[in-house]
């Protein structure tokens, strides 16, 4: 079975070799971002931060969102015409850049606290802007068997996605963790919204007791804020108006 799955890499690496000359190679670095695949009214959105990434399924029909991870997972390349029959069995050991790419989802199943691995939760080929003259990366191909999935680059996650999330406290959990993202509530009856870190720039809008907003930045007095309600608000609020 192992010699088998050894010889369909090799089929496959040979397959890469034939254009990687024009196209780009994969690396950890262009991979950062966002990347959805669609299928129907299925989202698959693959979210890279360094050598982590989480995996968000989103179904538009019933608006839910899930995250695939337990917490996260790693990602990294290993190339078995060059390793053979030997695996990595730590993180460090997995390369930055390669057309083999391997993913340790499950902590505690795949991979341990202390990066100690054990068999991959998936692998496959992968290319990106294949067939494409584009040298900024925004698509991605995995080859895990026959048709590739084929990933398009995104600058954010759209809004019914984080809603979905949300309306699951377990899944949002993971998804501020992932993100680091500061999360913290409106402590007075109404909050005023300002364009800009100043009284002088005073809005219509505002915000209510035990909102909840992400912190994006802070400055002097004042605190920038995002709020997802019927739409997504991004402005100044005072700082002193925020607690946990």
């Amino acid at each position: 079975m192992k010699s088998r799955f050894i010889l369909f890499n090799l089929i496959l690496f040979s397959y890469f070799n034939c254009y990687s000359q024009k196209e780009i190679i994969p690396d950890i670095q262009k991979l950062q971002g966002n990347w959805v695949f669609v299928d129907g009214d299925f989202y698959d959105y693959l979210l890279f931060k360094k050598n982590k990434k989480i995996e968000i399924s989103y179904f538009s029909d019933s608006h839910k969102a899930m995250i695939d991870e337990s917490t996260f997972g790693y990602f990294g390349f290993w190339n078995p015409e060059t390793h053979g029959d030997e695996e990595p069995k730590h993180l460090s050991q997995l390369e930055k850049s390669g057309v083999f790419i391997r993913f340790y989802d499950d902590l505690g199943v795949t991979y341990d606290s202390n990066g100690n691995l054990q068999s991959p939760t998936r692998q496959c080929g992968l290319s990106i802007n294949e067939d494409s003259e584009d040298t900024i990366p925004n698509i991605l191909r995995f080859y895990y068997k026959g048709t590739p999935d084929v990933y398009t680059k995104i600058t954010h996650i759209p809004l019914e996605v984080i809603l979905g999330l949300k309306k699951n406290v377990k899944e949002w959990e993971k998804y501020k963790k992932f993100m680091s993202i500061e999360e913290l509530k409106v402590n007075v009856i109404r909050s005023k919204i300002y364009a800009l870190p100043n009284f002088n720039a005073q809005t219509n809008m505002y915000l209510v007791k035990d909102n909840s907003v992400e912190i994006l930045a802070r400055s002097g007095s004042f605190t920038k804020i995002r709020f997802y309600g019927k739409k997504i608000i991004e402005g100044w609020i005072e700082t002193n108006q925020l607690n946990r």
